[in-house]
């Protein structure tokens, strides 16, 4: 495998990247910041065993020397299974690249800040959003799945970045270590919505997460913290696997339930959006929850 082939490879799957259409419809064209992120930072030096997600074919991919052949399949814009050491899924998957990075786009990583990402997989985002926040920034990675931890630490530290940490642990409900931060993306898809992570994002700080929909599909939120509130300012259809369990690594299509309000529960507390109410509430253009403090 050649310079040239790795290089190949990223520039068909950037251009995926570039032609991506969200499913809100709205153009956007990635950053200069993100483009240079995306080719320094090699997606096949993050993976080791994976299959694709059709299952139609697995790869044990330590030794890239001589897997050239296998470039296309990591650089294309689908999901990728991670595979233990013997062979068998793990309850994670990658994120489709151009959605995710669509997502890191609206986020809008700025340099100097400090970035969590809630279930970091291989590493490859968080090492992005590392290079997106430069050397005065720091990225914190979380990962639940403690093969994938291990393994996305050492990748880190074998390609020398060393303002990325991995910690092994999973949704955090605790303060994290270097919290405040001040963007926050969940690659990982939440049964309800995510207040708890309130206490981690700084003042101003925006929150991009997925979130199910009851009764089908997910939704995700761009969150930004004001006080003690979340205020809301996008709702994008789509579909993120979940964090562990059987099902996690089975890519979910996203489904379309009938619009209907949603409203705040009684009391102060986390609102409580029952039925398919979730999406209409979310797409109003602007939305405030406040919350009593967990």
């Amino acid at each position: 495998m050649t310079e040239q082939d790795v290089v190949a490879a990223q520039g068909n799957l950037w251009a995926s990247i570039k032609n991506y259409v969200p499913s809100t419809g709205e153009p956007w064209t990635p950053s200069e910041g993100l483009r240079e992120a995306f080719f320094a930072c090699p997606r096949h030096q993050f993976c080791h065993a994976f299959s694709l997600a059709d299952r139609s074919a697995s790869y044990d991919a330590d030794d890239w020397a001589s897997r050239a052949d296998w470039l296309p399949q990591v650089y294309r814009n689908s999901t990728l299974v991670y595979l233990d050491d013997g062979g068998k899924p793990l309850p994670s998957t990658t994120s489709e690249p151009a959605f995710i990075l669509y997502l890191v786009g609206l986020l809008d990583v700025r340099a100097g800040q400090r970035v969590l990402q809630i279930g970091s997989g291989g590493g490859w985002l968080v090492s992005m959003l590392g290079r997106l926040v430069g050397a005065g920034g720091h990225a914190t990675g979380m990962e639940p799945t403690p093969l994938l931890a291990k393994r996305s630490q050492a990748d880190l530290e074998k390609l020398g970045i060393e303002n990325v940490a991995i910690v092994c642990d999973d949704a955090p409900r605790g303060v994290v270590r270097g919290a405040p931060f001040d963007r926050i993306i969940a690659t990982a898809t939440a049964p309800s919505l995510p207040f708890h992570l309130r206490d981690q994002l700084a003042d101003g700080g925006v929150l991009v997460a997925p979130v199910q929909v009851p009764g089908g599909g997910d939704e995700v939120l761009v969150l930004r913290r004001q006080g003690g509130s979340l205020i809301s300012s996008k709702c994008i259809q789509g579909w993120v696997v979940l964090p562990r369990g059987e099902d996690a690594a089975q890519p979910r299509p996203p489904t379309s339930p009938a619009p209907r309000y949603g409203r705040k529960s009684a009391g102060g507390s986390a609102p409580t959006i029952r039925g398919a109410r979730f999406r209409r509430a979310f797409r109003l253009p602007t939305r405030r929850w406040d919350f009593a403090p967990s």
